[in-house]
């Protein structure tokens, strides 16, 4: 059935929470849509100025990738202005622009839905779909089974999330139902409870992870839910045990599968300029010894006037390259990463990349100087004609024996634009329209001077818009990117030699229509390929199984930074226990596996100066150079014992943890450019600030968590559940758990030591170990195969750990508890011994 809403008039609705899981509707085909009307009523809205003559109002949102020109609403004749879409089940977000730069929220909208924009405002929201309210009330002694809903059909109810793996969700009406078993058959038949996750909108979901036996891709289950003295089943018919229980029937097949290699790795973000030196050779003019004081002004530079700093500094280089890269391989190693994601790689005019001038081609100062001037203007757009130059050579050879060492390499593809000095834009600007290239951009005006839109003021947008019956505005552009995808990800007939992924830079500004043909590009040259956009916000939209597998979880890190570091604006326990799960239930499980979990990057402060600066919005107020108040001398002890405690949260937590290089050696500073600043090496001491040291306790101690991480498969892809929120000892506590694997984590978030009696998921008379703490213990080169990594080189290891035979201290559960004490801003990680 259809429905139809008006929204921006008097809502008729009662929002009962103020967020959405949106995978429990968003993922997966909707059964029915909804008629949504949007009403603006510029006269009535005051916050728009007086003096603004109204000629056109717009809608834009979440709907239409805020396409300011996508929506246009009708001038209803009596001051209003209306505009009706048909909407799946959900929540979205939108604005009305007004004569097509004035955006405004809509005044009418419910308040609990607003999301910050950004920009100091906010956008309206509006929810779509059935309420709890719509059922009645909930029964004591008794189910509402009109509210129960389950449908097999819908990856939000039936999500398979690895080849053996599959997530069960059951909708009942809030606070209706005490209890949930999920009566499940494959090879055999096992009841298995399940855990009652948030509340939304009038409706509780419980969740069962079920890991399947056997072979069998066909399985059948149905539930039995409780409320004191009552028992109702559920199934494919709901008969309540009058009869037969009929099940529903559904198999172990993936919908949206993910890279299964990607559920069990941590990441290392690396920015190639500033990683390794390996040569002198290919520096480019002006190179700054690796040791300078990055406060330091080089001769060339011209200092600001109140400020020390140098607009210079954006620029400087200081000569990293891939033969530095590759005689680090053994740091790679010794650290436990396994997926190196490097900022881009490619030849451009700049130290970051992300002015790209040639995909063709490794940059010069990467590799070999000079290369680059060797090919350029001899190669057509035809591929056969694309020749291998050293430095492309080298970066092959590179992702060899990484790929030796059991290291998986995905590189930037900044297809979003390209720099004022590629080849392409370079002809258009000399050529005008009789370019070959004349389409691949959007041209305002072909001048003399030739005027186009544009990403910084000079850089060049492809124009990657797709035609539902014409086709692409740019055929060559399109067939340019897909070939140089193919190129790197297969350059010699084997795409096991070419890199396994993408990171796609401002990846929302590219249209869907592309992202979808590039992604069954992508996923045919190797099925096992790794795709992540860059998306600060919410992705759930581009996280469906027809766009990405995953995105930069910057959400994971605004969350744990209000945990652990804010002060005045601090989570309690319990909040930061309903945002995490918020952010869980928001995307399909295998996404929440391969999520990139970070805390910082090229484009924010170091997560160390961060802990320092507490109580800011996330990525603001970080630059001394735009009057910024912040503290970019190096922390002190207390915030290295934070960032201890987060990196232990960050390798337990759900998802796969991405380390920005030099943060795991001690590296601090504020905003881009400072955040960039050359990795600190041991060997290279002393540097030239004596503050640019290596913290040896800080890298001992993410070599010690990232082994642990490797070693319990558990915490690489369990299930993820609470157990302990205590706001006013703040405590937190949870479980991950894989089939009969338990490992809990139990975090000491306040300022004082503690003395915990602290119940636990294992059984009385289990003896237990903090593995976080425990010695002695061994630290050793294990099989990835034997510790369940898949997808990777034959023969590849990892950094592991086990425990010596008297390891301790251990703990011994009694009446379902542990007596442990724990260290201020410390966590234990506990496994059965």
């Amino acid at each position: 059935m259809q429905g139809r809403r008006i929204v921006g008039l008097l809502l008729s609705f009662t929002i009962v929470a103020s967020f959405w899981p949106r995978h429990i509707l968003a993922a997966g085909a909707s059964p029915t849509q909804t008629d949504v009307g949007f009403v603006y009523r510029p006269k009535d809205d005051s916050s728009l100025s007086k003096t603004v003559e109204v000629h056109s109002v717009n809608l834009a949102g979440s709907f239409n990738d805020w396409n300011r020109a996508g929506a246009p609403m009708t001038d209803a004749g009596d001051g209003s202005y209306v505009k009706h879409l048909k909407l799946d089940e959900g929540v979205y977000h939108y604005k009305f622009i007004v004569n097509g730069n004035i955006w405004m929220p809509d005044p009418k909208a419910d308040p609990a839905l607003r999301e910050d924009d950004g920009h100091e405002g906010f956008n309206s929201g509006v929810f779509v779909g059935e309420q709890g309210r719509d059922f009645g009330p909930a029964i004591s002694n008794g189910v509402n089974m009109a509210a129960v809903l389950h449908d097999p059909s819908r990856t939000s109810y039936y999500n398979v999330v690895a080849a053996d793996t599959a997530e069960v969700r059951l909708r009942t009406l809030h606070d209706d139902v005490q209890g949930v078993v999920l009566h499940w058959h494959d090879q055999r038949e096992r009841d298995i409870p399940m855990q009652r996750g948030d509340t939304a909108y009038g409706f509780d979901y419980w969740t069962a992870s079920v890991v399947a036996d056997g072979t069998d891709k066909t399985v059948s289950y149905y539930f039995v839910l409780t409320d004191g003295a009552a028992t109702r089943t559920y199934g494919a018919g709901d008969n309540n045990g009058a009869h037969a229980v009929q099940r529903f029937n559904a198999d172990l097949t993936q919908r949206f599968p993910t890279p299964g290699w990607a559920h069990n790795v941590v990441w290392y973000q690396i920015f190639p300029e500033r990683f390794r030196n390996g040569t002198t050779a290919n520096d480019p003019p002006h190179t700054l010894p690796w040791r300078w004081d990055w406060y330091k002004m080089a001769a060339w530079e011209h200092p600001r006037e109140g400020v020390q700093f140098s607009n210079d500094w954006y620029g400087r280089r200081f000569g990293g390259d891939f033969q530095g890269v590759m005689s680090e391989l053994p740091y790679f190693r010794d650290l436990g990463v396994t997926t190196l994601y490097f900022c881009p790689v490619f030849e451009s005019s700049s130290n970051h990349g992300y002015d790209t001038v040639d995909y063709r081609h490794i940059s010069q100062y990467f590799g070999a100087k000079g290369d680059y001037e060797t090919v350029a203007g001899t190669e057509t757009l035809d591929p056969k004609t694309w020749k291998w130059t050293p430095s492309d050579r080298l970066f092959l050879q590179f992702v060899k024996a990484a790929h030796a060492q059991g290291l998986k390499v995905i590189i930037d593809g900044v297809f979003n634009h390209m720099g004022r000095n590629s080849f392409a834009l370079r002809d258009v600007l000399a050529n005008g329209p009789k370019s070959p290239y004349a389409d691949w951009f959007d041209v305002t005006d072909w001048g003399p001077p030739v005027k186009y839109h544009s990403w910084d003021g000079g850089g060049s947008m492809p124009n990657f818009h797709k035609d539902a019956q014409k086709g692409y505005a740019s055929d060559s552009a399109k067939k340019y990117i897909f070939d140089i995808t193919r190129r790197w990800m297969d350059p010699d007939g084997n795409p096991a030699d070419g890199v396994d992924g993408w990171r796609l830079d401002v990846a929302q500004d590219v249209p869907a229509a592309f992202w979808i043909d590039w992604r069954k590009h992508v996923k045919g040259i190797n099925s096992n390929a790794y795709i992540t956009g860059e998306i600060w916000g919410m992705a759930a939209k581009y996280l469906q199984g027809n766009e990405w597998d995953a995105v930069m979880n910057y959400q994971f890190g605004m969350r744990a930074i209000h945990y652990f570091i804010d002060h005045k604006h601090k989570l309690s326990a319990t909040e930061f226990d309903h945002q995490l799960k918020q952010l869980l239930a928001s995307y399909p499980m295998q996404v929440n596996y391969v999520m990139q979990n970070l805390y910082d990057s090229h484009d924010t402060d170091r997560l160390a100066s961060m802990i320092a600066n507490p109580d800011r919005d996330y990525n603001q107020g970080n630059r001394v150079q735009d009057g910024a108040h912040y503290n970019e001398s190096k922390p002190g002890p207390s915030a290295y014992q934070i960032q201890k405690l987060m990196a232990t949260f960050q390798m337990t937590f759900l998802g796969a943890p991405m380390i920005w290089y030099g943060d795991e050696a001690g590296m601090f500073g504020g905003g881009d450019p400072t955040d960039r600043k050359p990795m600190l090496w041991r060997d290279l001491e002393p540097y030239d600030n004596p503050q640019d040291t290596v913290m040896q306790d800080v890298i001992e101690h993410y070599r010690r968590v990232i082994a642990i991480r490797n070693t319990y498969p558990a915490l690489r892809t369990g299930q993820f559940q609470t157990f302990l929120t205590d706001d006013q000892n703040d405590l937190f506590g949870f479980t991950r758990t894989r089939g009969a694997d338990v490992v809990a984590v139990v975090v000491n978030n306040s300022d004082k030591d503690q003395a915990l009696d602290v119940s636990v998921p294992f059984p009385n008379n289990s003896r237990v170990v903090d593995v976080m703490t425990a010695a002695p213990v061994e630290f050793y080169q294990a099989s990835m195969a034997s510790l369940g990594f898949p997808d990777f080189r034959n023969g590849a290891t990892v950094r592991a750990m086990r425990l010596g035979p008297d390891a301790g201290p251990v703990y011994v559960v009694r009446a379902g508890k542990i007596h442990i004490t724990l260290p201020h801003k410390s966590a234990a990680i506990l496994a059965r011994q």
